[in-house]
């Protein structure tokens, strides 16, 4: 029967996707934050109505879970009873993004680790995990050995921050992610690159926008290396990225022959894997630097022209569709405009904030941007704003407020 075959292709379909946990932003533009959380075997379809609601809602996290003896469902309800405090409504929280990423990763991770085949091995890497929580948690480490454990530490190998390529899921996809490792970054328990960079970098070598690309490649930095805050803080919100790998230093060099578009690329642009401007800006500022070291501009659809072509075969750009702070269209990723430079420095959090005693008004701290505080605070950013705004004391002795010397 045609019924029948269609219920059993869709029942193929369907097997052939792992489920995936996931973050979707329901409207990025909003004060308030409204992430829906929770697993599907096909993210874009899943979230096909809350796009009615906003058309600016984006993807934020996107694992696929390859556990087979868990029930996938148990484990997103266990995730919606760790993130209840921050329930707005039945999947949908009002919680820092980057936390909920951690949260995400540290379960999904726990349950992997549970599906090893290896129980000594599953033994050894909880234990690392306890220790190394109780150690952040309470200031010392918690011994839990078992005698199996205890009575053959030779044996047992250290475990790195970085998962051997051998235990990825080798795949076309995965393949390439290993070649971009090998040839463009270095392997190292010490190194710390940030997400934004190492992923705009792989962007830009594969000259690829695509953005289900992007996710998965996220997905295999997760998977494989260790994600958090990086030691690394030279931004003014909190900067996580992944540690046990860094890019190989990036040499921005100019051409044999000397050209007007070049002089201006290196002048008034910046290179940089995280970088993104739109074309339309571009085209204004060279106008402008034309107009200013030229006097006269003759052939400007050219020069225009020779602007673009030079970026399209730049190997530190990407030309694509761009969204940023002016809008969105015909653009370029891995470079932007040195009058942008405070825009990566600072992000939507970025005013400074005073903290300040109850009764005296005595200046206690000044942190640079909300985001900061909020890390002094351990509270999400959004709940340090809030704070701000509803003029929250915080143990009967101090509150927050937003800096006016700024």
């Amino acid at each position: 029967m045609l019924k029948d075959k269609i219920l059993e292709a869709e029942e193929l379909r369907n097997t052939e996707k792992p489920p995936k946990i996931y973050i979707y932003n329901i409207d990025p533009t909003s004060d308030k934050l409204n992430l829906k959380i929770g697993y599907t075997k096909d993210v874009y379809e899943r979230i096909k109505p809350y796009r009615q609601i906003s058309k600016n809602g984006i993807i934020e996290f996107s694992r696929p879970f390859q556990g087979v003896n868990v029930n996938i469902k148990t484990i997103e309800n266990y995730i919606h009873n760790v993130l209840s405090k921050y329930r707005v409504k039945d999947e949908v929280f009002d919680i820092d993004i980057e936390t909920a990423k951690l949260i995400l990763t540290y379960i999904v991770s726990i349950t992997e680790i549970v599906e090893l085949n290896n129980e000594r091995l599953i033994k050894n890497k909880l234990q690392k995990i306890i220790e190394f929580i109780s150690e952040i948690k309470d200031g010392h480490k918690i011994n839990i050995s078992t005698t199996e454990i205890s009575t053959q530490t030779d044996e047992i190998e250290e475990i790195p921050n970085v998962l051997p390529v051998a235990l990825i899921e080798k795949n076309e996809r995965t393949i390439l992610f290993n070649k971009f490792i090998e040839e463009e970054c270095i392997v190292h328990p010490d190194a710390e690159v940030s997400s934004k960079i190492i992923a705009g970098q792989y962007r830009i070598w594969t000259q690829n926008a695509d953005k289900e690309i992007y996710h998965c490649f996220n997905e295999y930095l997760n998977k494989r290396f260790v994600y958090g805050r990086i030691k690394k803080q030279d931004k003014n919100q909190v900067v996580n990225g992944y540690i046990g790998l860094k890019l190989k230093e990036i040499e921005y060099k100019k051409s044999l022959v000397k050209t007007d578009e070049e002089t201006f690329i290196f002048h008034s642009c910046i290179f940089s894997p995280d970088g993104k401007v739109l074309f339309s800006r571009l085209k204004s500022e060279y106008i402008k630097w034309l107009k200013d070291v030229k006097n006269i501009i003759i052939d400007i659809d050219e020069r225009i022209k020779n602007l673009k072509n030079y970026l399209k075969n730049s190997p530190y750009t990407l030309k694509a569709n761009v969204w940023e702070n002016n809008g969105n269209g015909n653009g370029f990723y891995g470079i932007y405009l040195k009058g942008d430079e405070e825009h990566y420095k600072t992000s939507s959090t970025g005013k400074a904030v005073e903290k300040r005693e109850v009764g005296t008004d005595s200046l206690i701290a000044n942190y640079e941007t909300i985001a900061k505080a909020a890390d002094s605070e351990k509270i999400p950013a959004c709940r340090m704003s809030r704070a701000i705004k509803n003029k929250v004391i915080f143990n009967d002795d101090y509150y927050y407020c937003i800096s006016l010397n700024k």
